[in-house]
This record gives C-alpha cells, structure tokens and sequence, in this order.
C-alpha cells in the first residue's frame, strides 16, 4: 500500500504549505494582507518622512529594527503550531482501523457504564476541582484550558484565540511570539509618530510642501492604528500577568470563590510564559505511513500517543489515561466483543 506523509490526512481545516513544514489555518491569506499592511507604510514612512529625517538616524534605525523584530514575531505566529491535539480518527488514532469511538458506546449504548457518560468530567486539581469536557468533533477529553476552534476544527492546548489576522490560532505554544508581535507593534508605531511628526515640523519650517500630505496621512493612519493595537496589546499584558487566556475571560472561567487555580504573582506569570521553552508537537506531520494503522503512535511528549496496536478480535475505545500531568497519555480500553 502507497505511504502518504501524515499532513496529507489531517483531519483539521488547516491549510499546509511546503509539504507539511508549515501549517496555517483556512484563512491564512489574512496573514499575508496583514504583513502587507504593516510593510507598505514602513516603506513609505522611509521614502518621504524618513529622507527629512537625514540628521536623526535614530528613528531610522529604530524604526527599522522595530519593522525586522515585528514581522519576525508575525510570521513565527503564523507559522508555528499553536498546540493542535489530533483527532482520535485514523490515522492518528490508537487503535484498529474502524474502531467504535467513545461517541458510540456514549450515544448508542446507554447501558455502558464509563466515565463518559455525561458531558463534563470533574476532577480533582490541589484544592479545586477541574471540570473536562468531551469533544465530540476530535472524540477526545480535552485537557485543562484546552478548547475547540470552530475555524480550524481541531482542538488546541491552553486555546487563547483564533487570530483572523495571523491566520492561525493561539495557543500554548505560540502565545509568547503573539505578545512579542504586539509589542514591537506597539513600539514601532510609537517611533514612527514622532518621526512623523518630527518630520511635519522641519518641512512645515522649510515651507517644503512636497512631502507633507504624505507625513500627513501615515501620522493619521498610525494614530488611529495605535489605539487598537495599544489596547489589544495592553489586553493581552493583563491576561498574561493573571496567568488567563482570552476564552477564560471572556466565559469567567474562574470566579471569585474559587480562583484560578494556575495564578501566581504577576512576574512568574509572566516570566513562565515568556521564557519558558517551546512545548513539543504531538505529532509529527512528515512521517509517512498508511491509513491502515496509526501514522503517528509517539510524539516529541513521552508517552504521549504511545499505545499498542489492539488485535483486531478487541474493539477499542479511546480515553485519556492521565488528566493533568504535563504531559499527559492516552490509552486504549478494550472490551471483548
């Protein structure tokens, strides 16, 4: 049987590039109408504003520096796997080919008694108690601050939010690249306003009116720009400093009485998040293998995905074995046919 790499079978709405190395989401041509609209000013804040400003190199360099950093952030957002959790379908399931899943023993045999049986699992984290959900589109418990995207179909890990303007979702494993994006946003726009208007002042002295619509119109644009990416950035500064993502604030995930459980004081949580190193794919999307068995039984996680093959006399169901450990496994459950 002919072998496919596993990208060509994901069963996501994501959209790949460069045989597998790239994954975006469907609406990845955002992304590159985004970068546009943050690189054609730059080139004209350097062409006009930037050839008044001959004797302040500063704005110049900074604001170069600042463009570089900024589509550097941009594009490893867009780029990098936010933390997908594949579906437990072939193949990426463990198990047999046509294997009954969990949704079938939980809709059409009523009479199993399993822990699936109802919509939330509640289990215990220190003195909390942590609610799981079953998602029945990936036919998995999602781990803790897991969340489905309806724009991607697939699950992701610590689900921030799907950015329409990065094309891709955030996630655990891009949200620092996400913060550094809006920060030298920020910063950029910062520095090319005082250049702009530093440039404004030394052509309205020169009575030099060739370049001042221009200086004008990027100083109006960058205002009005500024004000919506200053306060999505200062946003996302308090989620970080609170340890939450924008999906647990937007549904109060964490009330007053009982807390957020993963909160610490507001330098940890933020140096944890930033510094922290890149957290391992489940999977491997350029391994090759047939739609027979499981493509990928491992991933970079130990353990992670790790399961034998069950004969094919046993039906198999599949069900997290370990909720809450960093990394946490998977295990198939057989019950005699």
């Amino acid at each position: 049987m002919m072998e496919v790499q596993a990208y060509e079978q994901w069963q996501g709405d994501n959209v790949f590039f460069c045989k597998g190395k790239i994954m975006m989401g469907p609406d990845f041509l955002r992304a590159f109408i985004t970068i546009g609209l943050i690189n054609i000013p730059e080139f004209l804040f350097l062409c006009f504003p930037g050839s008044v400003l001959d004797t302040r190199y500063e704005f110049l360099i900074a604001s170069s520096i600042l463009l570089v950093l900024c589509d550097a952030y941009f594009l490893l957002s867009a780029f990098t796997n936010p933390g997908y959790i594949p579906k437990q379908e072939p193949p990426f399931a463990i198990g047999p080919k046509g294997a009954p899943t969990i949704t079938f023993y939980t809709t059409c045999l009523k009479e199993l008694k399993n822990p699936m049986n109802t919509k939330f699992v509640n289990l215990p984290y220190g003195y909390n108690l942590m609610k799981l959900k079953y998602c029945k589109t990936c036919l998995i418990v999602r781990p803790p601050r897991a969340s489905h995207c309806s724009c991607c179909n697939v699950c992701v890990e610590k689900f921030d939010h799907h950015c329409p303007w990065v094309g891709n979702c955030i996630g655990k494993r891009n949200y620092k690249y996400f913060i550094g994006f809006l920060s030298t946003f920020v910063g950029l726009l910062i520095v090319n306003i005082i250049g702009c208007i530093y440039a404004f002042n030394t052509l309205w002295e020169l009575e030099n009116y060739e370049f001042l619509g221009v200086t004008c119109f990027l100083l109006l644009c960058y205002f009005c720009v500024l004000w919506i990416v200053f306060g999505l950035w200062g946003y996302h500064l308090y989620l970080l400093s609170s340890n939450q993502t924008t999906i647990e604030k937007l549904k109060q995930a964490w009330n007053r009485i009982i807390g957020n459980p993963y909160e610490d004081n507001v330098f940890k949580n933020i140096f944890t998040e930033l510094c922290k190193n890149m957290p391992q794919t489940w999977f491997d999307l350029n391994k090759k293998g047939t739609n027979e068995v499981c493509i990928i039984q491992e991933s970079w996680s130990e353990k992670a995905l790790a399961s034998k093959v069950q004969g094919l006399e046993e039906t198999c169901v599949i069900v997290p074995k370990e909720y809450l450990r960093k990394t946490f496994s998977y295990e198939s459950i057989s019950k005699k046919k």
